[in-house]
């Protein structure tokens, strides 16, 4: 009797619990600039300088976009700054040995990528807030 109990308690339990999957992307959350940053290009240029990122141009909208190709994979990343908040987001990831039969993959493969850049980035933009104050601070 007592294990019937539990298991129709273990059951309500299970059913009153709301589930909520969805996806991962731990570089989706905005990186806040404020007041610190003058120039984005070249904050981006030294960030990507550490993992052999390099810049691609930019969209009609002024969003800048930074490629790398490594381990046979060929990655665009978005990157756009709005309100002073830093943001990326994946625009492409092609297998390079396929020959014509490359397809846009997902980003389960290369999401590290992605997370070490944004990661790069604040590293570089930390830096940048750590020499500002300093200067303030006439140190």
């Amino acid at each position: 009797m007592r294990f019937i109990y539990l298991a129709l308690l273990l059951a309500a339990t299970l059913c009153a619990a709301p589930s909520f999957a969805g996806e991962v992307r731990p570089y989706t959350d905005p990186l806040p600039l404020g007041n610190y940053v003058d120039d984005v290009d070249d904050l981006l240029a030294r960030a990507y300088g550490y993992d052999g990122w390099r810049d691609n141009g930019r969209t009609d909208d002024g969003a800048r976009l930074a490629f790398i190709s490594y381990k046979g994979f060929d990655l665009t990343v978005r990157i756009e700054v709005e309100n002073n908040n830093l943001s990326m987001r994946l625009v492409s990831v092609f297998e390079t040995g396929c020959g014509d039969n490359c397809t846009h993959l997902g980003e389960k493969d290369v999401i590290q990528w992605i997370v070490n850049l944004r990661r790069t980035i604040a590293f570089v933009f930390t830096q940048d807030v750590r020499d500002s104050m300093r200067d303030q601070l006439g140190q």
